[in-house]
Parts: structure tokens; C-alpha cells; sequence
């Protein structure tokens, strides 16, 4: 029965069955029960279907209840509620007048209809196709979303915008022609579009808004139009069969995770005109074996080719001033390096883990390598370090098994914890004369640090002794990690105190040393209970997520993380 008040259809009251009112029914004696709880998750799932029976119920008593005296009510002519024709004289649907209606599976809507409202036919999860009449000339937010069984979609021409999460999680719609008039795309407009495979976009958009294609993974193939200057969050996410992008000297940005997890694409070609390459951009497209980078970009953001794996060629652009933290982490097939001059500053993580890279050449411009810079290149022979570098981070080149020797240079002013592997490397200035460190923390006095510097650069002294007389644990973990191969005093020492290394941990948040930690095995059935209730005091949640994870790995179970990506994936 549809409700309609000045030619604008308010509400549609589907056919209710005896079996559904008896349902309805159960589920407001239970809404009445639990009246203390407003509008929670767990009011909407109690009964366990796919959206909510008791949400959805009180919904329909709601607008039972609550009819316009003002507005007319006319039969829709089908009993069962599946065809559903609307009246000719309707020139608007009103936002949310089919919400959830789960039964329609045939819509006819009249020519002379100009507006569709917001949410007007959301969760109507039999609709199978939804053709838009000519005369429509606005359609609101998120009007068909969660239709997951509508395969087609006809726009008329003269729309100018696709609005945000309008055809989201529409999972089997294959292809969809937008209208050339499409001036805006609205953010999640095609979000978990799972089958989406063509789609055009017209000339004059000027922005991709976030997370518009966000997990169309068989989308193939798209034109980005010479108009856009901006591809925004989480744009083109997860398109795993994404091969062939073309990105048009237009665009000027290319932000968070725009084409994060884009597993199908080998090449990428970034235009001069972009300026800004954002956290997270490329990380995962771990097929991308070339890149042209921007001639007058200055910084690459934290993580934004991360996990490249088959990048091979990597020619940075002159201009280049920052490289900032875990850039090009994991990038595992690099084997060349070159960091052009000007560059000042190689942030943390940078180059972690890129196995296969032989030979770096730094410039002399650089004054600062962070935390880890180049740990775990493990096949890296060789590292010149530039006259002007003023500071090395802690574990700079940890695990680098092939690096003999390194000549630290006479500016330096920092070194940190563990920044060259002492079991693998001698450690001179240029001068041949032991380092000075000026060692930095908030904890530190000047007694400790002169214990960590002797035990640092000691030479022919007994190190477990030296290590025993340090007292905090800032230095000793990072160093009995370090240096646990060389004698098993440090291993001993790790796993005599790891409950209390890693409620250390916890307290300050250091997420990537638990996770060592982890790895290392020193983290085990017999001491995490612990480690995980003194997380969940303390309130520190990415911590206990990842001693969680360790405890289903150790019980044979799933990780939370497998688990969400597989639903993503569906």
C-alpha cells in the first residue's frame, strides 16, 4: 500500500503475511523487554537474520502507527508485495519510502518522477533491476544500497551526480553506463560493487572521491578522465584484477591507500603533475614491477610503495628531499639503489627487509638514516655513509648478513641501539678512533649511558658482564635481541623476563617490538595469559590484538586479521 501525501510517495507499507506478524509480534515483546537498551547492535541482531528482525519490526509498526492524516493511502494492486508499479502522478519518493522492503522484485517507476530520495529503496535485497526514468533529475545517498541481487542499473541522462554509497554493496551489478552529464561521484558510490566489471567515467569529474571502487575486485579496467586532479582515499582499494590504469597529467594527488592492495597491476606510471603521493598509496600492489615516479615530487608519505615485491627498477626523482618511514618496506625484489642529491632525511623502516638489495649509494645531502632504515637486507655488502650524517637510528642495519665493515663519519652526533650489528661489523669514524655517542632518553643519566656507550664499542671485554650493569629496559631489550646469537646469555635473559619485558612493552605502546618478540618465540602458551590480561588493564588494544592473534596461532585457530580479509574478500 503506498502512503502519498502532494504527489510525493512517504512510505510503502509492504503485504504482511500471518507468519510475519506473528514474527513481528514476538519481536516487539522482546523490544518491550529490553526497552533500557536504545538502539544498539545487539537490539537490531537478537533473532540473527541478515539485517535485523527487531530493528526492522519496530520500523514497520513505527510507520503503521504513525500514517499522514494528511496523505491518502492507495492499494499497489499485488498481495504478495514483489511487483511493485508506482502511480503515474508521483513526481517524488521520499527518503527511506522502501527501506528494507526485502520482497520487491520488479519496480516500475513513472515518467514525470524528478526525485528519489535518500535511502529510498535501501535493502530491498530481491530487487534484480532498477530502471531510472528520464525525468529524474536527483537521486539521494545511498538510495539503492545493499540492494545485493539488482544485476542492472539505467541512468538518465541529465543526472549530474552519483551520490555517496548509492549502489553500494550492490555485489552482482556487472556493468553500468554513468551519463555523460556525471559532474560528481560521491564518496562509496560503487563500494563493494564485488562484480562490477565495466564502468565509464565521463569527461569533467574533478575528483575521485574515497572509496568509490573500494573493493570492486573484478574490475579490470578503467579510464581515469583527463578532468580529475585528485584520487582520494581507498579510491581504487582492494581492485585485485585491476591490470591497466592510466593515471592523466591532470591529477595533482594521489592519496591514502588510493590503490592499496591493487595485486593485478605490473607497471605504474605517476605523471609530473602529481605533487603528493599519500600514506598507504601503492603498498600491496605486489606485482608492480616498474615505476615512473614524478619528476618534482619532495616526499614520498610513510608506507606509500610498502610490500611492492616484485619492484625491481626504482629510479628516484632528482628532486626528491624526504624519504620518509617504511617507504618501500618490504620491497623485496630491489637490488639497486641510487638516493639522489638533496635528499636529507631516510625515515624509519625505509628499506626494511628489502632482502635481494646488493649496493646503496647514499648522497652526501642526507643527515639523518632512521630507526631500522635498512634492516634485514640481508645481501648488502657495502654502505658508504655520507660525510654530513649527523644521526643513525637504532637498528639502522640489523640483520644485514653480508655487511662486514661500516665507516661511521666524523659529524655523526647520534647512534642508536644496535644501529650495526656488532657479531657482523667493525665499527670505526674515518679516523679509525672509537665513536663518542651522545645517547639520548628521557630515562637515561649520565651513568648509564656511559655504560651502554662502553658496552657499545668495548673491545675485548666480557659483554654479558657489561650488559648486566645496565639497568633499563629501553637498552637491554633491543640489545639481547640483537645480540642473542652471539652468546646465550641474552637469549637466557629474554626468556627469563619476557612477561615482564612485555608488560614493559605494553606500558609504552611498542607494538613492532612485542611482535619481535613474538616472532623470536619468546612469546608461548605458557607465559601470554598474562601478557593479554595486563594489555586489557592497561587499555592498550593494539597490543593485546596482536598477543590475541599469537594465542590463536598457538591454539591452531585462525587470526581476527585472516578472518576480516576473508569477509572483505567475498
Amino acid at each position: 500500500m503506498f502512503e502519498i501525501k502532494d504527489h510525493v510517495l512517504i512510505k510503502y507499507h509492504a503485504p504482511i503475511t500471518e507468519e510475519e506478524r506473528e514474527e513481528l509480534r514476538r519481536a516487539e515483546e522482546e523490544a518491550e523487554a529490553k526497552k533500557h537498551v536504545k538502539h544498539t547492535a545487539a537490539s537490531a541482531w537478537d533473532l540473527g537474520t541478515e539485517s535485523g528482525p527487531t530493528a526492522w519490526g519496530m520500523r514497520k509498526r513505527d510507520a503503521e502507527e504513525k500514517i499522514d492524516p494528511d496523505s491518502i493511502l492507495v492499494e499497489d494492486g499485488d498481495p504478495e508485495g514483489r511487483i511493485v508499479v508506482l502511480p503515474e502522478d508521483i513526481t517524488a519518493i521520499a527518503d527511506s519510502a522502501f527501506f528494507e522492503c526485502r520482497k520487491i522484485e520488479q519496480l516500475t517507476l513513472p515518467e514525470g518522477l524528478r526525485t528519489i530520495g535518500a535511502d529510498a529503496f535501501h535493502g530491498c535485497l530481491s530487487l534484480e533491476r532498477a530502471v531510472i526514468p528520464e525525468s529524474v533529475e536527483s537521486i539521494g545517498e545511498s538510495a539503492f544500497q545493499w540492494c545485493s541481487r539488482l544485476e542492472e542499473a539505467v541512468l538518465p541522462q541529465g543526472l549530474t551526480e552519483i551520490a555517496a554509497d548509492l549502489f553500494h554493496g550492490c555485489k552482482k551489478i556487472r556493468s553500468i553506463r554513468l551519463p555523460e552529464s556525471v559532474r560528481r561521484i560521491g564518496a562509496g558510490a560503487f563500494h563493494w560493487c564485488g562484480g562490477l566489471k565495466e564502468i565509464n567515467l565521463p569527461e569533467g569529474i574533478d575528483e575521485l572521491e574515497e572509496s568509490v571502487f573500494h573493493w570492486c575486485s573484478e574490475l579490470e579496467e578503467i579510464r581515469i578522465p583527463e578532468s580529475v586532479r585528485t584520487i582520494g582515499v581507498s579510491t581504487f582499494s582492494n581492485c585485485r584484477k585491476l591490470k591497466d590504469i592510466r593515471i592523466p597529467e591532470s591529477v595533482e594527488r594521489v592519496d591514502f591507500s588510493a590503490f592499496y592492495n591493487c595485486t593485478g597491476l605490473t607497471e605504474l606510471d605517476l605523471p609530473d603533475t602529481v605533487k603528493e603521493v599519500g600514506i598507504n598509496a601503492f603498498s600491496g600492489c605486489r606485482n608492480v614491477r616498474s615505476i615512473r615516479f614524478p619528476a618534482h615530487i619532495r616526499k614520498f608519505s610513510e608506507w606509500s610503495f610498502s610490500d611492492c615485491r616484485s619492484l625491481e627498477a626504482v629510479h628516484l626523482p632528482a628532486e626528491l628531499e624526504e624519504i620518509t618511514s617504511r617507504a618501500f618496506y618490504g620491497c623485496s625484489a630491489i637490488t639497486d639503489l641510487v638516493i639522489p642529491e638533496g635528499v636529507r632525511l631516510v625515515g624509519d623502516w625505509t628499506f626494511y627487509n628489502c632482502e635481494n638489495l646488493i649496493t646503496v649509494t647514499l648522497p652526501e645531502s642526507v643527515t639523518s638514516i632512521g630507526e631500522r632504515a635498512f634492516s634485514g637486507c640481508r645481501r648488502l655488502r657495502e654502505i658508504t655513509l655520507p660525510a654530513a650524517l649527523e644521526s643513525l637510528g637504532s637498528n639502522a642495519f640489523r640483520d644485514c648478513a653480508a655487511l662486514r665493515t661500516v665507516y661511521l663519519p666524523d659529524h655523526l652526533r647520534e647512534i642508536g641501539i644496535g644501529a650495526v650489528s656488532r657479531d657482523r661489523a667493525l665499527i670505526f669514524n674515518r679516523n679509525g678512533q672509537k665513536l663518542k655517542l651522545i645517547l639520548q632518553g628521557e630515562w637515561g643519566d649520565e651513568e648509564e649511558e656511559q655504560r651502554l656507550a662502553e658496552f657499545l664499542l668495548g673491545e675485548g671485554r666480557d659483554t654479558p658482564a657489561q650488559f648486566a650493569l645496565l639497568q633499563h629496559p629501553a637498552y637491554k631489550i633491543p640489545i639481547a635481541i640483537n645480540y642473542r646469537r652471539t652468546d646465550a646469555a641474552y637469549d637466557a635473559w629474554l626468556s627469563a623476563n619476557a612477561v615482564e619485558l612485555v608488560q614493559y612493552l605494553t606500558e609504552q605502546n611498542d607494538v613492532d617490538t612485542v611482535m619481535e618478540l613474538i616472532r623470536l618465540g619468546y612469546v608461548h602458551a605458557g607465559n601470554i595469559d598474562p601478557m593479554i590480561a595486563y594489555a586489557i588493564e592497561r587499555k592498550k588494544l593494539s597490543v593485546e590484538a596482536e598477543l590475541i592473534n599469537c594465542k590463536n596461532r598457538l591454539a591452531g585457530q585462525t587470526d581476527a586479521s585472516d578472518i576480516v580479509d576473508a569477509l572483505f574478500s567475498l
